[in-house]
């Protein structure tokens, strides 16, 4: 398979795993994790069998789960757990040489909205999600006050050059086609 990102051909395995389906999952069973030795970028071969599993694990499994999960302390999507906690920092770190607390924001992925009000406390305003999951936006938008709406990374429902910053974290990697969220990001800017 070529890289999604650069489409080159020049990719080697990194790992192949036989996941098996303990739980009944929709999740593919079989893993296999390639690296593009052009750009760098690693990332699942998926089949379109497999992304629609996916998509289906996110939707009608993965979400479900967290939302409905009774540990309100665990490292879950929107949480302040203290590894949460951790990850927001080190990501804030890594952007925060290209933010300014009066840039329009778009968090593609942004699940229920945790670095979102993250964000929002460290000052910014100006604060808009996307996500898949129709459950998550719902209570991401109740509870950051942040604008959150359900649609695609692939598709963003948003008119051109009407953000300032797009961020995705712990998205990309799960993408068929990465390169597309890359051409929505651009038009949006």
């Amino acid at each position: 398979n070529n890289c999604p990102l650069c489409y080159s051909p020049d990719c080697a395995g990194l790992l192949e795993l036989d996941c098996g389906s303990f739980d009944l999952s929709s999740l593919y069973r079989d893993l296999e994790v390639l690296f593009c030795n052009k750009c760098g970028h690693v990332f699942n071969r998926l089949s379109s069998k497999q992304y629609d599993g996916l998509l289906k694990y996110y939707l009608d499994e993965y979400s479900v789960n967290n939302v409905q999960s009774p540990n309100p302390t665990g490292d879950l999507p929107g949480s302040r757990n203290k590894n949460t906690v951790i990850r927001y920092n080190k990501l804030y770190d890594s952007i925060s040489p290209f933010i300014k607390q009066d840039d329009r924001v778009l968090d593609v992925g942004c699940a229920m909205g945790g670095f979102l009000g993250f964000l929002a406390d460290k000052g910014f305003r100006d604060l808009y999600g996307i996500d898949i999951c129709d459950e998550y936006t719902k209570r991401a938008a109740a509870k950051n006050g942040v604008t959150i709406k359900n649609g695609s990374a692939e598709n963003l429902p948003f008119d051109g050059s009407s953000f300032d910053f797009v961020l995705s974290d712990q998205v990309v990697e799960h993408m068929i086609n990465p390169g597309r969220l890359f051409l929505e990001a651009k038009r949006i800017l």
